[in-house]
């Protein structure tokens, strides 16, 4: 082996020159032994010999040729690695790229230590073997025919392997790029190879995909119209809905053109003026807008923003657009309601969950119903607390704190607010309550009416029956209801005292707890009775009869009641009466009469 200084190349040791010498000298040997021919050799073989010495002498000085044409290309082929892949070139040993060179048997000629990496070996073990001394079979076959497929198409011939490095067992992503090297005479001279690491790219590559296949799947999956537009007003992308609506076959279709190419010449001017508005402004634009879908009235939400990269520059356009008819009808509705509860009684209070209540909101009716005006109510150093009445406050924000912490989001009270010009007035207040995700009080709102006059009768009402209480204790009376219909009865704690009992000593309580207190002979008088007061023969009934005590005896009783709520087909449904206790008066007639029989006795005998 012979070393130039930057590449170990086999040369012979027969210098080519040394050949080119070897024929004259052979002709010169054989002269002697030309002239020793015996004369008796006729001319003629004498010619063919010397024809054969000169056939000898021209083959042998075409082979000396070969040899020095042979030499010039191997010098050409060491200049040309020595230039570009000489072992000991400092930028080739830095080079984190693997570079390697074959000749045409795909013998290593040389290489750089990244490549010696991949085999854990040394440039001088690589040098003079193949692939088949480090490769697996397979993989070995394969790069043999990337080879001779580089040599084919005369040009570079790119593929892409997972190759694990033997120094280390580290995989990676290798984009091999081979290259056949011709010498100056434009003949073969072997295969250059250049591997890069795209391990990382592979990897960020994959990611994008992911995640324009997460971006696909979230655009494709809105319920909506969606589209992205560059500055020119092209379709970069847009969904199948987007494409459903304007009669395309898929979404691929619209990319690249235009509104013009797909809407209504208006229309699409329409959306290029609030594109170019939007990227002027660099601001987004909603808008609602009404149409028709197939004669029907709709109504559509439109969102539209600029798309600007990270330095700010601006991209494009991107919108999205949905029907929003039914909510939109819900918001007519809704204000339809609202204008009903500004000219009616109904205030309506919005609160946000601070101390005191501050108003966020109220119907413009307020003024009119409580004489504030809405901003009165709305300012800022507002508070709903301030307007209740000092007896009810407390009580208010017990019932409502007690109602936020157990999760009551729906509740009443009555209680009196302050009016403006006329003192306090009482309303009853219809609350709602909003919460966020969490769980947590956003707002309450209330619907107050004013119930001052209804709370009037109540109180009268109240009054009436209090009174009504005393009189009942005073007379000391039993009271009875009784659903003729059901024979539901109810009786209070004096009815069942009468006969001796406690009232949760009859329990269950139904007409079947009178009839089977009364007396026999008594309970058929009574029906009659009843009937003759249902029939309107009577405007009330009344009736003596007798209940036994739960001591045994007899109890008499003045029985007495009215129908006060009859049923649609005229029938009596509720009744109402008292017990009175009258066993003594009856026992002081029994003795009245006992007397007068006497008397009267006494008198037919003088």
């Amino acid at each position: 082996m012979q070393d130039d200084g930057h590449l170990s190349v086999p040369w012979r040791r027969t210098h080519p020159k040394a050949a080119c010498l070897f024929a004259p000298a052979v002709l010169l040997a054989a002269s002697p032994a030309l002239a020793e021919v015996p004369m008796g050799i006729t001319g003629a073989t004498r010619t063919q010999l010397f024809a054969a010495l000169l056939a000898l002498l021209l083959l042998v000085l075409a082979l000396s040729w070969k040899l020095l044409r042979n030499r010039r290309q191997l010098v050409a082929m060491r200049r040309a690695l020595n230039a570009a892949l000489a072992v000991r070139n400092p930028l080739l040993a830095m080079l984190p790229e693997l570079v390697w060179f074959k000749d045409t048997d795909g013998v290593y000629i040389s290489c750089n230590p990244t490549f010696g990496r991949l085999l854990n070996a040394s440039v001088e073990q690589i040098v003079g073997k193949t692939d088949f001394d480090f490769h697996r079979t397979a993989l070995a076959r394969d790069w043999r025919r990337h080879d001779k497929a580089a040599v084919r198409n005369g040009a570079a011939v790119d593929s892409e392997e997972w190759l694990t490095f033997a120094d280390n067992g580290h995989s990676a992503l290798i984009q091999i790029t081979r290259t056949p090297v011709y010498g100056d005479d434009g003949r073969l001279i072997g295969i250059m190879g250049l591997g890069r690491d795209i391990t990382a790219q592979h990897k960020i590559k994959a990611e994008l995909r992911q995640r324009e296949s997460y971006q696909r799947a979230l655009i494709d999956n809105f319920p909506f119209l969606v589209w992205l537009k560059d500055t020119d007003g092209r379709f970069l992308a847009v969904n199948a809905p987007f494409a459903q609506a304007c009669g395309a076959d898929d979404a691929e279709s619209l990319v690249g053109k235009t509104d013009l190419d797909i809407w209504p010449r208006e229309l699409a001017l329409g959306y290029q003026t609030d594109d170019r508005a939007v990227m002027a402004s660099r601001r987004k634009k909603e808008v609602v807008e009404q149409g028709e879908d197939d004669g029907r009235k709709i109504w559509l939400e439109t969102y539209k923003a600029p798309v600007l990269d990270d330095d700010g520059r601006l991209l494009g356009t991107v919108g999205f657009s949905r029907d929003v008819s039914e909510r939109t009808q819900a918001e007519l509705e809704l204000q339809r309601e609202r204008d009903l509860f500004s000219a009616g009684p109904v205030v309506v209070f919005t609160w946000t969950a601070e101390e005191g209540w501050p108003v966020s909101h109220v119907s413009s009716n307020i003024e009119q119903v409580m004489g504030y005006t809405a901003e009165e109510m709305t300012a800022p150093d507002f508070r709903f607390v301030r307007i209740i009445h000092p007896d009810d406050s407390a009580r208010i924000a017990r019932e409502v704190e007690r109602y936020l912490r157990q999760g009551i989001d729906r509740f009443e009270q009555s209680y009196r607010l302050s009016h403006k010009h006329d003192g306090y007035a009482w309303y009853r207040d219809f609350t709602r309550v909003t919460r966020d995700a969490r769980g947590e009080v956003v707002s309450l709102r209330g619907y107050l009416v004013d119930q001052t006059e209804i709370k009037a009768m109540q109180l009268a009402v109240e009054e009436e029956r209090r009174r009504l209480k005393y009189v009942i204790e005073g007379t000391n009376v039993g009271t009875w209801e009784w659903n003729v219909q059901t024979g539901e009865t109810r009786l209070n704690e004096r009815w069942a005292q009468v006969v001796g009992y406690r009232l949760n000593q009859l329990v269950p309580v139904s007409i079947d707890t009178w009839t089977r207190l009364a007396h026999p002979d008594d309970l058929e008088r009574s029906g009659r009775l009843l009937q003759k007061h249902f029939a309107g023969e009577l405007d009330c009934y009344e009736c003596e009869v007798r209940m036994r005590h739960r001591d045994g005896h007899w109890v008499w009783v003045l029985d007495r009641g009215r129908v006060f709520e009859w049923d649609a087909d005229g029938k009596p449904l509720w009744m109402a009466g008292t017990h009175q206790d009258i066993t003594e008066r009856k026992r002081t007639e029994a003795r009245l009469r006992d007397s007068e029989h006497r008397l009267n006795a006494a008198v037919g005998q003088a």
